[in-house]
């Protein structure tokens, strides 16, 4: 399961490259989501009106796959000693009164959304649909919905 940080759309890593023939009036870019063993990609090709046959073929990984489910990584503490994940708690800071002090009661400084691990999540996601979509610069389109875990 991979994190996921809440919002409606990411950068692509791998931008679409440039075309030759993108200067040309009969030019035109053809983007399909293909689904292959590896997951999900973005197939790149061009073409011209007086070249119907697709050139400069580019494969680039989505982020997402649709239907996959998602954990959400949040500030997060923990009283847990190392191998004892049982025999402590987890906090989480967006439930704390004051969020900017560490709670010295709980013996714990605050981690970083980052380091969150899988089973200390509490909020969970599912991909509906990751779509490329240009705003400026190439990019994925994410839509989600909270789910039960």
């Amino acid at each position: 399961m991979k994190p996921f940080i809440p919002r409606e759309w990411i950068r692509m890593r791998k931008q679409p490259e440039e075309h030759p023939w993108s200067r040309l009036s009969s030019y035109k870019m053809h983007m399909t989501i293909k689904q292959t063993s590896k997951g999900p990609y973005l197939r790149v090709c061009h073409t011209i009106k007086e070249n119907p046959i697709p050139d400069g073929v580019q494969w680039i990984k989505a982020p997402y796959s649709p239907g996959e489910v998602c954990y959400v990584p949040e500030t997060w503490g923990s009283n847990m000693v190392k191998g004892y994940e049982s025999y402590g708690k987890i906090f989480y800071r967006a439930d704390m009164p004051d969020q900017k002090t560490v709670p010295e009661t709980y013996g714990c400084p605050w981690r970083s959304p980052v380091t969150m691990p899988q089973w200390a999540a509490r909020r969970h996601v599912r991909i509906l649909s990751c779509v490329p979509e240009q705003r400026g610069e190439w990019g994925w389109r994410v839509e989600w919905e909270e789910v039960k875990k």
